[in-house]
């Protein structure tokens, strides 16, 4: 029987999701569907009933916190889900982010231990990644438009925030954009702060793949998108989706996914 997955979000055509679980469903032989399915918050309820009779499905924005009151099973740890398994309508939460994140960080950057990192964004990203950089070493501040959600997520993780007033005092080497702004053209998260000893941009946007953000720093640090973090977390969500091993195929899967979704995008 035909097993059936899908991506929950809303305004998600541009998601690259269905193309990466294909790759992998057709690496392991599987036969699966994977569809996106947008839906507002009011449309969340019936959406999430209907999602039950499926066999898993991976969540995006704005649902990755909304879900977690669907759940029989919250396995994630961090009150942020991406990935929900489903057994005879039974739900259970996990999150596969941190893993994508860090595994993408470390290729292209390397450690962020001692490093002072500037964490753009306090909502369902932010309270993934955050928690990664300082589990890696990071010197953690976090600057959110609305302070008390990124002054309450700094006392939860134990790190530092900064008000708009406090920005002039900071000198990131990292940046990591953790909201949705950059999505469009002319959307840049960037607060007005000294970039004088910046060394690294992850945007962990990827589509458009360079965002302004990105374009602003690119003259003088390295800039990433979060697409290798897409493709990672996605490898280990379809692990737990699908009761399979997939870290010992890890670099196969990556490189094959990364080359279709880029022969995707050149001809698109």
């Amino acid at each position: 029987m035909k097993r059936k997955f899908a991506l929950l979000g809303h305004n998600i055509s541009y998601s690259l999701s269905p193309l990466i679980h294909s790759v992998i469903y057709e690496f392991y032989g599987i036969d699966a569907s994977y569809e996106l399915i947008s839906a507002t918050e009011e449309e969340l309820d019936a959406t999430v009933e209907k999602l039950r009779g499926y066999d898993g499905f991976n969540v995006t924005k704005p649902h990755k916190i909304n879900i977690l009151r669907f759940l029989d099973e919250d396995r994630s740890e961090t009150g942020s889900v991406n990935t929900v398994s489903v057994d005879k309508g039974r739900m259970t939460g996990y999150t596969t982010d941190g893993f994508g994140f860090s595994g993408h960080f470390g290729m292209v950057y390397g450690s962020p231990r001692g490093k002072k990192c500037l964490v753009l964004g306090a909502g369902g990203v932010a309270r993934i990644i955050v928690p990664e950089l300082i589990k890696n070493g990071a010197e953690v501040s976090i600057f959110n438009r609305t302070e008390p959600k990124a002054a309450d997520m700094a006392a939860e993780f134990g790190c530092g925030h900064l008000s708009a007033g406090g920005l002039n005092g900071c000198r990131p080497e990292i940046i990591v954009n953790c909201t949705s702004c950059g999505l469009r053209a002319g959307e840049d998260p960037l607060p007005d702060v000294n970039l004088s000893h910046l060394e690294f941009v992850y945007d962990t946007i990827y589509s458009p793949p360079v965002t302004d953000l990105m374009k602003r720093c690119s003259a003088f640090a390295k800039t990433e998108n979060g697409l290798g973090m897409l493709i990672l977390q996605a490898i280990k969500a379809d692990e737990i989706m699908l009761n399979i091993d997939t870290m010992s195929d890890i670099n196969i899967l990556y490189e094959r996914i990364k080359e279709r979704v880029c022969d995707e995008i050149a001809h698109n």
